[in-house]
C-alpha cells in the first residue's frame, strides 16, 4: 500500500512528497511525511498491542488539550479530512502528528544533566495534569502498570503454555516467581488511597522526550498511548529503569540526578518520597515479566528480531534487577 495514500486522508499542508520510516518504537509503525511547506509524522497503529485505538485517541486529544492550555510544548493531532483523529483502511487505523521541527528523540541521555533535565520534564508532565480530574481518561488496563495484574498475565500463560514454550523457560519462570513480592506493593496502596491516583505518562523511558538539537533541552514528552489514571511512582520507576540501564548493569550514578529533576518539577506527597527507591525495583520487575509473558503467548506485544528475543530481553531486566537490589539506592 502506497503510504502516501494514506497521507492524503488528513489535513496535511500540500502534496505528500516522501514517506521515510522511523525507528526506534516498540509497537507501532512510523514514518515521516515531507510535503512541500510541512513535515508530519504519520504512524499505523498496531491494534493487536492497542486494542481500542479511538479510546487511546481520546485520552491523547484531553491530555494534549490540557497541556496546551497551561502553555506546554505538546504533541499536534493532525485531523482527517472527515474531522476525526483516525483513518482506517485495509482493517488498520493511522494517526498523524506535527513532526516536531528542530528536536530529536535519544535512545540515552549524554549527561547526568540530560537526564536531571528528562526527570524535570516527566515530573513537569505529571505536575501540569495534576489538576485534570482522573475521570477524564480512560483506564486500559493491559497498558497499566499494574503489577500484579502482570503476574497474573504470566501465570496464565504459563498454565495455557499454547506455544510449547514452557520447557524452555523453565529456570525464568522459577525466577519470576520467587520476586513476585514487587507485584503487590503498590497497588494495595492506591486502591486504598494511601497513594494518591493521579494522571501519568506509563512510558517514561528517555527516548520519550524530545530534545532541542540546539539547546540541548528537553522539550516536550513523546508517546502518549499509555496516558492513564495511576500513579507518580511508575513514572519515576520506569524512567530509572530505562535510563540507568548500562546494558545489563545499573548506573547508580544517574538516579540522583533524575530524582533531583523529578522532585523539582512535581510535589508528592510524604508517602510518595517514601516510596520512590521502591519504584525502580517494581516496574523493572513488572517489565521483566511482560516480556516472559509474550515469549510464552508467542510473541504478540512486543517487536522482536528473532526468536527468543523477548526471552532474553527477561534475562537482561532480571540481571539489572539483580544489581539494583544490590544498590542502596533502590530498596523496600
Amino acid at each position: 500500500m502506497d503510504i502516501t495514500e494514506i497521507a492524503r486522508a488528513f489535513a496535511i499542508d500540500g502534496e505528500p512528497l516522501s514517506a521515510i520510516p522511523l525507528s526506534g518504537g516498540h509497537i507501532n509503525d512510523t514514518c515521516k511525511i515531507s510535503t512541500s511547506g510541512s513535515r508530519y509524522v504519520l504512524q499505523r497503529i498496531n491494534s493487536r498491542v492497542l486494542k481500542d485505538p479511538p479510546l487511546v485517541m481520546e485520552n491523547i486529544a484531553a491530555v494534549t488539550a490540557h497541556l496546551r492550555a497551561k502553555g506546554m510544548e505538546t504533541l499536534t493531532i493532525i485531523p482527517t479530512l472527515a474531522g476525526g483523529p483516525l483513518h482506517k483502511q485495509g482493517g488498520d487505523y493511522y494517526r498523524m502528528y506535527a513532526f516536531i521541527e528542530n528536536a530529536e528523540s535519544r535512545l540515552s541521555p549524554l549527561s547526568a544533566e540530560d537526564f536531571r533535565a528528562a526527570g524535570a520534564a516527566f515530573g513537569s508532565f505529571v505536575e501540569a495534569l495534576g489538576d485534570m480530574p482522573v475521570g477524564k481518561v480512560h483506564q486500559i488496563p493491559k497498558a497499566s502498570h499494574d503489577t500484579a495484574f502482570h503476574l497474573a498475565e504470566l501465570k496464565r500463560a504459563v498454565r495455557a503454555d499454547e506455544f510449547g514454550r514452557a520447557k524452555y523457560a523453565g529456570r525464568e519462570i522459577e525466577l519470576a516467581m520467587q520476586k513476585s513480592r514487587y507485584a503487590s506493593l503498590l497497588r494495595p496502596l492506591l486502591i486504598s488511597g494511601e497513594l494518591p491516583l493521579r494522571i501519568v505518562h506509563n512510558d517514561t523511558k528517555y527516548s520519550n522526550i524530545m530534545v532541542d538539537t540546539a539547546t540541548h533541552k528537553a522539550r516536550c514528552v513523546l508517546d502518549l498511548d499509555n496516558v492513564m489514571p495511576g500513579s507518580a511512582l511508575t513514572d519515576y520507576g520506569d524512567a530509572i529503569r530505562s535510563g540507568c540501564d548500562g546494558g545489563g548493569f545499573f548506573r547508580a550514578e544517574l538516579v540522583a540526578p533524575y530524582r533531583a529533576g523529578f522532585l523539582g518539577a512535581v510535589e508528592l506527597t510524604e508517602l510518595e518520597t517514601e516510596l520512590l527507591p521502591a519504584a525502580p525495583l517494581i516496574i523493572t520487575y513488572e517489565n521483566a515479566i511482560r516480556y516472559l509473558t509474550d515469549y510464552l503467548s508467542g510473541d504478540t506485544y512486543f517487536k522482536i528480531r528473532y526468536p527468543g528475543h523477548n526471552l532474553e530481553k527477561f534475562r537482561a531486566r532480571m540481571r539489572l534487577l539483580e544489581d539494583m537490589e544490590a544498590s542502596p539506592l533502590c530498596g523496600i
